[in-house]
């Protein structure tokens, strides 16, 4: 867990908003599952989020040729909200309202921007192992948020 400056005073950690993006890899359904721990434990809001970065590069899109880019860009949301709800396990429901978003953008923007918007104080994400490289370079999401979250950020491997 990285928690960013200033810490005014240690206390027990109960987190009313919980934040947990996803783009469904194993990393972040493990991240998932320990946000749900979280919030079930500190009967917390919990927010799902899914950042759709851009049509260049999706999979599937080569053979989804036969739309129209309004089509597709439609069909990634839906199949987006579809993936979320999907991932929340029925006794969840039970006891807790999560909230599906899907946004567009750049992933950690949209993160923290979802963040501030909502007063999030827990990120909780998966991390994936990328090449040296392309962090070199790009640098990945999950260094980005956890560099400018204004909240702890419970950061989980796959």
């Amino acid at each position: 867990m990285t928690v960013p400056p200033p810490v005014t005073q240690p206390g027990p950690a109960l987190y009313k908003t919980i934040l947990c993006p996803l783009e469904f890899s194993d990393a972040s359904t493990r991240a998932l599952d320990y946000a749900f721990s979280l919030a079930q434990e500190a009967n917390a809001r919990l927010i799902l989020l899914h950042v759709i970065e851009s049509l260049l590069g999706e999979a599937g899109a080569a053979e989804m040729g036969h739309l129209t880019v309004a089509e597709y860009d439609r069909y990634l949301e839906e199949d987006a909200i579809a993936r979320l709800k999907s991932a929340v396990p029925d006794q969840a429901r039970v006891w807790s309202a999560p909230e599906e978003r899907v946004t567009r953008g750049r992933a950690y923007r949209e993160i923290l921007k979802v963040a501030k918007d909502e007063s999030v104080e827990l990120i909780v994400m998966g991390v994936q192992g990328k090449g040296a490289l392309s962090r070199l370079v790009f640098g990945s999401t999950t260094h980005h948020v956890i560099r400018e979250a204004g909240c702890p950020v419970l950061t989980i491997h796959g």
